[in-house]
């Protein structure tokens, strides 16, 4: 008796512990679907916010291999990753190819400078800085690029014009429009271009509280000849430098 006793409660035991097995694997099996079932549905669920936050971080590495800076925006202005329209510029890029201290130096290196540049030489206290034309952004990439296969080292100095202030977007608007007239000029072709519809076009653009210097800069194109020539474009290049150069960053 004592050992069937025995046996029954062993059995028992036994019993218990398989049926503890089982229910920890079903438990387990129910978990494993929940998981599963839930990351399936999570994107249907939250839709884009999912897409956005749990795909991982952007590596910064753009597709040619270069770093990329996230504070910067594909204009080449600073940001601070809001869309924030006060912060907002217009940027113009003019190309230096030198600094030196006398004028000899200076037009060596501008006679490097081929043809279809508007290059041209400005004079600053007691040195001579070699200048390779005024572009927008991309073109000024390309213009680089170009000089730096002819051996011929250069830089960008890059203008800014505030989208917030009205006067710094008329004086932009002005620069812009005469630097492209300019610009124009560097092909072969071209000789003189008329400028009187341009003329009109800057007496029509408004800054704010009659702004001393987009009224010198209008009076200043009113005065430029009805065709503009090669030969006034050094001139014109020198003026609107020294109007950028203000706006340096």
């Amino acid at each position: 008796m004592r050992y069937t006793r025995y046996n029954y409660r062993r059995n028992k035991n036994r019993n218990n512990n398989k049926g503890s097995f089982g229910f920890l694997f079903l438990g387990a099996i129910c978990i494993i679907l929940a998981v599963v079932v839930g990351t399936l549905l999570r994107p249907l669920i939250f839709g884009d916010a999912y897409t956005n936050s749990d795909k991982g971080q952007n590596t910064g590495i753009t597709e040619n291999g270069d770093k990329k800076d996230d504070k910067k925006d594909t204009n080449g202005t600073i940001s601070d990753g809001k869309d924030n329209e006060g912060n907002k510029s217009k940027t113009l890029y003019m190309i230096q190819c030198g600094l030196y201290s006398k004028k000899e130096g200076a037009e060596s290196v501008l006679n490097k400078i081929p043809d279809s540049f508007n290059k041209f030489i400005t004079k600053e206290n007691d040195k001579f800085r070699v200048i390779a034309g005024i572009y927008d952004e991309k073109t000024s990439k390309s213009k680089c690029e170009e000089l730096k296969n002819k051996d011929i080292e250069n830089v960008r100095i890059k203008s800014e014009f505030k989208e917030s202030d009205k006067n710094e977007v008329a004086i932009f608007t002005i620069v812009k429009g005469l630097s492209d007239i300019l610009n124009k000029l560097e092909e072969k072709d071209v000789k003189s271009i008329n400028i009187e519809e341009f003329k009109k076009f800057t007496k029509e653009i408004e800054g704010e509280n009659d702004n001393k210097d987009i009224l010198e800069i209008k009076e200043y194109i009113n005065k430029l000849p009805k065709d503009l020539d090669k030969k006034e474009a050094s001139k014109s290049l020198d003026y609107i430098y020294k109007i950028l150069i203000k706006h340096r960053v």
